[in-house]
């Protein structure tokens, strides 16, 4: 279930996050530090990191790191999101963030011109 910024503004802020059934994988996706320390508190099994800087990335990852959150397990896991692209992925990678989404695979590629010919 991925929880985006849309429902954490109709539920008035992360103390009122719409409630998962048990079993399910809980994403929440988050656009800056501040919202990132929040988020990790209800220990999701995914945080996703929405148009952050390099440095942010490193610095989401080291507060994850940190003992406080060490105890969640498993760790949650980090993903990079916005603003990926092929020049800026190995940078990305290189932080150590657990998964990487690039949206320039599927909405920046050219269609191939194709034809079938029934004889």
């Amino acid at each position: 279930v991925l929880i985006k910024d849309n429902h954490i503004k109709v539920t008035d802020g992360y103390d009122r996050l719409p409630s998962v059934p048990k079993g399910f994988k809980i994403e929440i996706e988050v656009q800056n530090l501040d919202e990132f320390r929040h988020a990790l508190r209800f220990k999701p099994d995914y945080i996703m990191l929405d148009n952050m800087s390099i440095d942010e990335i490193k610095e989401a990852i080291r507060i994850r790191n940190n003992t406080e959150f060490k105890s969640h397990h498993p760790p949650t896991k980090l993903e990079v999101s916005g603003g990926v692209n092929l020049e800026n992925i190995r940078e990305i990678a290189a932080t150590g963030v657990d998964i990487i989404s690039i949206g320039a695979l599927t909405h920046s590629v050219r269609a191939v011109d194709m034809s079938l010919e029934v004889q």
